[in-house]
């Protein structure tokens, strides 16, 4: 999976992201919130330049951090984008365990157990 922002925001990223970094898609338009992501690479330029109709050039690979689901939830149109100080994503996470949990898998989901996805517990997001 790829997140991407403006080619602008690239210095930013670089000193901002790491692998492992939590990460969260935002949807300006729709005001949604998806994650959490973590990144598995430092932000490089294009990685895919065909990607976003090339839009977006500042890009990172990341993957779920939930296996294979992700949460999306709605989020106030005025929430600000980029780094976050520790009591921002404890804010965040509050917001996102309000969400939907939504699989990212491209395979039909199986009925084991083992392929049950995450749920939310006494308020926090656990893994089955």
């Amino acid at each position: 999976m790829l997140l991407a922002s403006w080619s602008r925001d690239m210095e930013k990223m670089r000193r901002c992201i790491c692998e492992h970094t939590q990460l969260f898609l935002q949807n300006f338009e729709s005001h949604q919130l998806l994650g959490p992501f973590r990144a598995v690479c430092n932000p490089q330029h294009s990685f895919c330049p065909e990607a976003f109709k090339g839009r977006f050039g500042a890009q990172v690979r990341v993957k779920p951090m939930l296996g294979d689901f992700v949460v999306q939830t709605r989020i106030p149109a005025l929430w600000l984008a980029g780094p976050m100080t520790s009591e921002e994503m404890q804010e965040l996470w509050e917001t996102l365990k309000t969400g939907d949990i939504l699989s990212t898998s491209q395979r039909p989901a199986q009925n084991s157990p083992g392929k049950m996805g995450p749920r939310l517990k006494g308020g926090e997001i656990t893994r089955r």
